[in-house]
């Protein structure tokens, strides 16, 4: 399942983010979760984007709320999915993985595209 920073105040306002792994649909996803308080935001990068695309706006809003940012299947360093299926409903499949791991119900989701 999901690989944890041990530190007890993980979640604390203001609290440091910290990186993690789960499981997902296919293969290990790659995630940096910090911060508490308010509605969540979960981050996700572009297309071949990691989680550097977003680190100062999460950075900057996990001074008083939860920020999360996923790396999608074969982004950054989560794990490239063995079937080669990089469709937009697979990716959206592994956000629910994310979330749902996380426990996290009512998040404001936030993305780009490059295009």
């Amino acid at each position: 399942m999901m690989a944890r920073s041990s530190s007890s105040d993980q979640f604390a306002v203001g609290a440091k983010a910290h990186d993690s792994y789960l499981k997902g649909p296919a293969g290990r996803l790659h995630l940096e979760d910090g911060g508490a308080g308010g509605l969540p935001v979960v981050f996700i990068p572009s297309l071949a984007g990691t989680i550097r695309q977003w680190q100062s706006q999460a950075d900057h809003l996990r001074r008083d709320r939860r920020a999360i940012i996923v790396e999608l299947r074969g982004h950054g360093r989560s794990d490239p999915p063995q079937d080669g299926d990089y469709s937009l409903p697979a990716m959206a499949n592994d956000v629910d993985a994310v979330v749902t791991a996380l426990a996290v119900r009512r998040f404001i989701l936030v993305g780009h595209c490059g295009v």
